[in-house]
């Protein structure tokens, strides 16, 4: 793999809900790359629903990459697909395992990677979209969790 996607993915701007529709805080402190397997990144960060943060460690594995149409812009636009597993720290009170899919969409200028922010004024506009589940540790229960990139100008 050529490019270092982690700056794109490292991107805090993030909104979300887990279960029925609780407010959900990601924020990651650091991703990076794998030094021996190119698709795969090394997550560090913390999750947080109503009062209870919880810190968790995990891996961002990019499966494939789609071209997208190229429309009325002379770049190069694609969409990533991946798969992400966030496991929070048993020792924290409502801890639990984050996994599910990624979705990204970027574009390559100059050789070096940029979140496609093109649409970013549009209403619906997301990206860097996380869906998945989380399952507690303690319980065994089972929510869904999804999480988004949120432009700067909403």
């Amino acid at each position: 793999m050529r490019y270092d996607y982690s700056r794109l993915l490292l991107n805090n701007n993030t909104i979300g809900c887990i279960g029925n529709g609780q407010r959900l805080f990601i924020h990651f402190d650091t991703i990076y790359k794998d030094k021996k397997i190119a698709e795969l990144y090394h997550v560090i960060g913390k999750s947080r629903v109503k009062d209870n943060v919880c810190f968790f460690t995990g891996n961002i594995h990019i499966s494939r990459f789609k071209q997208l149409d190229a429309e009325f812009y002379p770049i190069k636009r694609y969409k990533m697909f991946a798969k992400y597993e966030f496991k929070e720290d048993t020792k924290q009170y409502g801890a639990g395992l984050f996994s599910g899919q990624l979705e990204s969409d970027f574009f390559i200028y100059k050789d070096s990677v940029y979140m496609d922010e093109i649409y970013s004024g549009v209403d619906g506009y997301y990206n860097n979209q996380y869906e998945g589940v989380w399952k507690s540790y303690k319980t065994n229960a089972i929510k869904k969790s999804k999480f988004w990139y949120w432009a700067h100008s909403k």
